[in-house]
């Protein structure tokens, strides 16, 4: 029996299919059928990341690999003990507080070639574990804002009060300043000193000095006034 041998070369994604031979002898004929497949070699493996921190404070990670004409090539995570996981998509939950730093690597393999690229995830939540350090700028604003307003508000009340004060006591000045007297009436004296303090004279026998009486007039009147005199205008 003769052998025979195909040879091809210079293939390309366009060659793939489906390809048959025929072997025919003196007594039969053969067919043969094959199916050609063309691989290319691998590159631009790519990792993306979406990275969050959930609410009780775990390291959310969703990660996609890919791989340029990944239509002939098979994708595979490769985790913590040795364990493959056949897809393109990953999701890990990694608390920082209880779990050490992990590595994933993500493989692209077809017939011809493979390669592979490795993320952590203390890379990966490097970010948001720097962002739950420091405080929202957000917040921050609101806080120092609120503040603010509330000094002002106090300020604002205390000078209200104050101001308050002295009108009320300038009004009172002005009450006892202006007394009114109406015609005929004799005010001895009326003298307002605020927060002055004044002596009080030792009281005198009556025998010792003699008293002056003067009548006060308003002085709201346009006419003219005179004193009425009384018998004890003159010192004796």
């Amino acid at each position: 029996m003769e052998n025979y041998s195909l040879l091809l070369s210079n293939l390309t994604a366009a060659d793939a299919g489906l390809y048959c031979a025929q072997i025919t002898m003196q007594t039969s004929t053969e067919f043969s059928c094959y199916t050609l497949q063309v691989f290319r070699q691998l590159r631009n493996l790519r990792i993306t990341n979406h990275t969050r921190l959930s609410e009780i404070g775990t390291c959310e990670i969703h990660l996609t690999c890919s791989v340029e004409n990944s239509n002939d090539s098979l994708l595979r995570w490769h985790v913590v003990g040795n364990t493959s996981i056949k897809e393109a998509n990953l999701t890990i939950s990694w608390d920082p507080k209880n779990s050490s730093d992990q590595k994933y690597t993500c493989i692209a393999e077809n017939p011809v070639s493979s390669i592979a690229f490795s993320v952590s995830t203390q890379s990966l939540c490097k970010g948001v574990l720097n962002t739950k350090n420091h405080p929202d700028t957000k917040w921050i604003i609101i806080v120092v804002t609120a503040i603010l307003m509330c000094i002002i508000i106090t300020i604002g009340l205390f000078v209200w009060r104050k101001k308050g004060c002295l009108w009320r006591t300038a009004d009172t000045i002005r009450n006892l300043d202006y007394v009114s007297v109406s015609p005929g009436n004799t005010v001895y004296a009326c003298v307002t000193h605020p927060n002055k303090q004044t002596n009080i004279p030792t009281p005198v026998k009556s025998s010792d000095f003699s008293t002056i009486y003067s009548t006060v007039h308003q002085s709201k009147e346009s006419k003219p006034i005179s004193s009425r005199t009384t018998a004890l205008d003159s010192v004796i």
